[in-house]
């Protein structure tokens, strides 16, 4: 075996589990459901790249392979799905969604670690063995339930990604949720486009991916609680003085309009409306700024990639040539699409300014 199909998963093992350390300790600060939902789904991410790990140094080992496929290729994205809608949705909403998720998960692992296996039947694939594949399960049923956790962790993340871009759109507030959950949904379903890559026989793309995924996570998390400096606030410069938000708890500034945390609406009875901030201090609100272009851009690429990518794992294959050249320039070409889209919304915004 390549000793790439050691390194990168266990590289992506060690950084998916710091992202895991740095967000439960953020959990122990803040407290915060998504944050202990993103920690758990983090810990997934590790499990499974612990376990291709082993199997690139070991061999073949029956649990590890149980853990890989139900942690690393069933469990992961729905969990930070779940992190997700906590973060955006009303509490009873996403505790349902939990409940249901819970249950399916204990049901997903009963059906894995019943299940028969024959590790000969990877070396069939076009990797002939030398990553780990779910073509090693042989009891009917199971495979199948991937795609319902895998379509959940699309929903959410990416619809999480969309409904951020959606608040800052009609507020003006949370930019850095908006990016943020940008990255952390493209992180966590980067690895399905890896895995349908690989299908074509592009040796370690399911590795790489994993380890760009775990580090677009990091990036997202990081940005996804940091509030940034320009969110749009409505500021009185001649007062320093901070205020207690009524729904969060957290400090924002005096005078703010809206929550610089949770982007609920703040009422000051310090100051009237018409005297609110200065001309320097206030960020119209008639122009959409470019980064808001530029996320939906590549929101919508993402989604049409998502939509493409899913279309030719569940068919398969069916061009009129034959080889794997074209199917491979069509999945490649499918990442130039949300980037494109990105870029061309970025630019459409700044000349609208």
């Amino acid at each position: 075996m390549s000793s790439l199909n050691t390194i990168l998963p266990f590289t992506s093992f060690i950084v998916s589990l710091s992202v895991a350390f740095f967000i439960f300790r953020r959990f122990v600060k803040r407290k915060g459901l998504h944050l202990l939902l993103w920690g758990i789904g983090m810990v997934f991410y590790s499990l499974g790249g612990f376990c291709e790990a082993f199997y690139g140094l070991f061999g073949w080992n029956a649990i590890i392979f149980r853990l890989w496929y139900l942690f690393g290729a069933i469990l992961v994205a729905a969990w930070l799905g779940q992190g997700t809608v906590y973060l955006l949705a009303k509490p009873r909403l996403a505790h349902i969604l939990m409940a249901i998720l819970f249950l399916g998960s204990l049901f997903a692992a009963y059906r894995i670690f019943t299940a028969e296996l024959d590790p000969t039947l990877m070396t069939k694939s076009v990797h002939t063995g030398s990553e780990l594949s779910g073509q090693a399960i042989v009891t009917s049923g199971v495979r199948s339930l991937t795609p319902f956790f895998n379509l959940y962790g699309t929903v959410t993340l990416v619809g999480g990604a969309a409904w951020s871009a959606f608040i800052f759109w009609r507020k003006r507030v949370l930019l850095h949720r908006v990016i943020g959950n940008v990255l952390i949904a493209f992180g966590a379903i980067l690895p399905a486009f890896g895995g349908a890559l690989s299908r074509f026989g592009i040796a370690n793309a399911l590795y790489w991916s994993e380890l760009l995924g775990a580090v677009f996570i990091l990036l997202g998390f990081l940005r996804a609680t940091k509030p940034m400096a320009e969110s749009l606030l409505v500021q009185n410069k001649e007062t320093k003085e901070n205020m207690i938000c009524p729904s969060c708890g957290k400090e924002t500034p005096d005078n703010s309009a809206f929550c610089l945390h949770c982007g609920v609406k703040i009422s000051s009875p310090n100051v009237a409306p018409a005297q609110a901030a200065s001309k320097e201090g206030r960020i119209q609100t008639n122009k959409r700024s470019p980064i808001y272009y530029g996320a939906s851009g590549f929101a919508l690429g993402f989604i049409i990639m998502v939509c493409f990518v899913t279309a030719i794992t569940l068919t398969g294959p069916s061009y009129p040539i034959s080889g794997q050249t074209f199917s491979t320039i069509q999945n490649v070409g499918s990442w130039v699409l949300p980037i494109g889209l990105g870029v061309l919304g970025y630019y459409y915004g700044k000349r609208k300014q």
